[in-house]
């Protein structure tokens, strides 16, 4: 049994490179990266829109695979999982929180939260129960039965953060969290993702462009035309 108090590696990048093909032409969208993200850490991947962020993001969550290296998720090589221990892995053990929020517009807020829970196999009352203890920790229990098209910007992004933290997961990684939102709101978002890593000794890995995150992240990986620069 992993003891959750060490401060094991969640994520670790070695020389990983990918390089995409399109008409006989090759772009490479991220160049030898290489960082690892810890237990209780939030780590800040800075860099400007096209710079490969989100290539990594869907790197290291197996979505994609690399052109080159190895991207540990777990410290289990992503290549050395079958398809269905991936999606079991991301359903129990990630949590996403997207710029767009991403959620379905045809169901209230506690059926979108408690639709992952149910995916990673709880029950439909420990699932109602655990949506409501979330709201309430989050301040937004009035959303309960709301719809996405019913609420506001911030709302809509502490519900997704909600449905990213449902599972207790090891690991967040954060899209663009605060693209969408106002300054302070933008501001409680990067607190509360912040507050999960330490209360929790989780793992967090925000890839963004606003510098406000800086102040809060243990560490800071600047990376620009696919390549991290050296500090």
């Amino acid at each position: 049994m992993i003891n959750h108090n060490l401060k094991e590696n969640l994520i670790e990048l070695i020389n990983v490179s990918k390089i995409y093909a399109n008409n006989g032409h090759e772009t490479c969208a991220v160049k030898d990266v290489n960082f690892e993200l810890k237990r209780g850490e939030v780590t800040l991947l800075l860099g400007p829109s096209g710079s490969g962020k989100t290539t990594l993001l869907t790197l290291i969550a197996g979505l994609i695979q690399p052109s080159s290296g190895n991207a540990y998720l777990f410290s289990k090589d992503v290549k050395d999982y079958s398809r269905k221990a991936l999606q079991m892995t991301r359903a129990k053990k990630i949590g996403f929180v997207f710029q767009t929020f991403l959620l379905l517009e045809h169901l209230p807020v506690k059926e979108n939260i408690s639709m992952v829970l149910r995916f990673a196999g709880k029950n439909r009352r420990k699932a109602s129960e655990t949506v409501l203890n979330l709201l309430n920790k989050l301040k937004i229990e009035y959303v309960l039965n709301k719809f996405p098209s019913q609420l506001s910007q911030g709302e809509k992004q502490r519900a997704a953060i909600a449905r990213a933290i449902a599972n207790e997961p090891d690991l967040i990684l954060a899209d663009e969290p605060t693209a969408n939102l106002e300054s302070k709101q933008g501001l409680e978002v990067i607190k509360l993702l912040c507050s999960y890593a330490k209360e929790s000794n989780k793992g967090v890995l925000i890839a963004s462009h606003d510098l406000r995150i800086i102040d809060y992240a243990d560490n800071i990986i600047r990376i620009e035309d696919g390549m991290i620069l050296k500090n």
